[in-house]
């Protein structure tokens, strides 16, 4: 897993890249690490170097840039069995249920999926030019009122 290797004090970006090649050259490798993932991000304790005294903002940043590392990773191997599996000749689901219901929603329902989706694009328009709106009229009240913000 190269986001185990990123996270030691002395790790060089070009770790990461060999790390990742050595995931798309062996889809093995890369099920195993996606496998041993999830614990990971529950334990980071576990898997990375932690500085002695650390403060707690410290261990809160180091453990967050881990963690999403780690996600970043997923996301990675995932597209590498993905890649694997077409290469083969079928798809792999996507990683996320939500993703893979509102897939299954628009092959089931076409017509209805498309209806959702334009009225979803409508109301952000309309969200997005309101709050344009407003901020157009908060512009001209400090403009009106400079020492009042």
């Amino acid at each position: 897993m190269f986001v185990t290797a990123g996270s030691k004090p002395a790790a060089s970006r070009g770790e990461d890249y060999e790390l990742q090649a050595y995931a798309i050259r062996s889809p093995e490798l890369a099920r195993k690490a996606l496998r041993v993932l999830p614990d990971v991000v529950r334990e980071p304790d576990r898997y990375q170097y932690a500085p002695a005294e650390e403060s707690r903002a410290a261990y809160l940043k180091r453990v967050g840039t881990f963690r999403s590392r780690a996600e970043r990773e997923e996301q990675f191997l995932h597209l590498v069995l993905a890649g694997e599996a077409a290469r083969r000749g079928f798809f792999l689901p996507d990683a996320n249920p939500r993703a893979r219901a509102r897939r299954r929603l628009a092959d089931e329902y076409p017509v209805r999926y498309l209806e959702l989706l334009r009225d979803e694009q409508e109301a952000d328009r309309v969200r997005a030019a309101a709050q344009a709106l407003e901020r157009k009229k908060a512009k001209r009240a400090r403009a009106k009122h400079p020492g009042h913000s």
